[in-house]
């Protein structure tokens, strides 16, 4: 003999409800699913892109991927990454009184490069508030002189109308001092070549 558990009343009514609902539930969690990717997917696509310093030109990182862009090297594809790492257009000048010649300069929020043409020849970073721009041995503006002594080769330091300033002679890595101790501690630092008036 076959049981046969039969439905009646209010519990009928609520399990054809149910039935008829299932499928707009299963739209429901789908698309909730969809949009919570999504906005993952959005977040990672407006990250911003971390510059790394280097005695020879600059890196860019993002996520997973790093791009180097070295001194002589083509500047336009770099521009464009910086732009996204310093989170705005740049400005872009030419100054015809560098020693060397006309050199073209594209800053922003005291962050700066310099070209010849389209060539990438230097940068300089003047700082900025919550901006802690790094080599890859950790040495920026706030590092000691005795910090970048310990990781830069060949560190000499001079005192002239720019004030305190370091320079290496192995590399063309330098930047400016709040003095000549092994305490002091680099207000500015630059990477290859500049435009300083002395």
């Amino acid at each position: 003999m076959t049981n046969r558990f039969r439905i009646s009343g209010p519990a009928k009514l609520i399990a054809a409800v149910l039935i008829l609902l299932a499928p707009l539930l299963v739209t429901l969690t789908a698309a909730s699913a969809s949009a919570a990717t999504g906005a993952t997917g959005a977040t990672a696509a407006v990250a911003r892109p971390v510059i790394v310093l280097r005695v020879d030109g600059l890196a860019i990182r993002t996520g997973a991927r790093t791009s180097v862009y070295r001194f002589g090297s083509d500047a336009r594809p770099m521009l464009t990454q910086l732009r996204r790492a310093l989170g705005g257009p740049l400005a872009i000048a030419t100054n015809t009184e560098c020693g060397q010649g006309p050199r073209r300069f594209a800053q922003r929020a005291g962050f700066s490069v310099l070209m010849r043409g389209n060539t990438f020849l230097g940068w300089f970073d003047g700082g900025a508030p919550g901006r802690h721009l790094r080599t890859a041995h950790g040495i920026g503006i706030g590092s000691t002189l005795a910090s970048i002594r310990a990781v830069i080769h060949g560190v000499r330091t001079r005192n002239d109308t720019l004030g305190p300033e370091f320079f290496s002679t192995r590399s063309a890595f330098g930047g400016f001092l709040t003095g000549l101790t092994p305490a002091s501690r680099a207000k500015q630092v630059y990477a290859g070549e500049t435009c300083f008036f002395r």
